[in-house]
């Protein structure tokens, strides 16, 4: 909502809980996020959680920002 695009979430994951995730703005990568262990909970609170996944927010905001031709594209 805060740049105006369109995001695709795509995911691969192996039975180990091991994987990739990506999103994708138009024509470019906005977070590459290498996934260990998801079948564990990896965070002390929910709070911590929060900032972590508002750091990949933030992250994909500037990208998008600093690439804005190639996610509008």
């Amino acid at each position: 909502k805060a740049t105006g695009v369109m995001i695709t979430p795509m995911m691969k994951m192996s039975h180990e809980g091991f994987g990739r995730m990506v999103l994708i703005g138009g024509r470019l990568i906005v977070v590459n996020k290498q996934l260990r262990d998801v079948h564990r909970f990896g965070f002390d609170t929910l709070a911590k959680l929060a900032e972590e996944g508002q750091k990949h927010v933030d992250a994909g905001i500037e990208m998008i920002e600093k690439f804005e031709p190639v996610a509008k594209y």
